[in-house]
């Protein structure tokens, strides 16, 4: 599992976005606009090896939600990232 993309993110008017950066950045054309939750899954995505890693870390960061719920989200977001190109599996 590996980001096609570096991306990093930031704060703009009040929503966290994320856009590519250095290498083969100028493929990408366009802004990825997300929540609290999709800024860490998406962070945590560039940093592991993979989903199991990311979903370890939402955990310790989500002690109070539902681990089911929280493994359902990240797919979620995967499978969107697949969809849209920005995931190599």
């Amino acid at each position: 599992m590996k980001l096609k993309y570096n991306f990093e993110t930031m704060e703009m008017d009040g929503e966290i976005c994320a856009v590519p950066v250095g290498a083969n950045s100028d493929e990408f054309h366009g802004i990825i606009h997300l929540n609290d939750v999709g800024e860490k899954m998406l962070n945590y995505i560039s940093e592991c090896e993979n989903p199991e890693e990311v979903l370890e870390k939402l955990i310790k960061d989500f002690p109070e939600d539902n681990k089911n719920d929280i493994a359902n989200k990240l797919c979620d977001f995967l499978n969107q990232l697949v969809k849209e190109g920005l995931l190599i599996p």
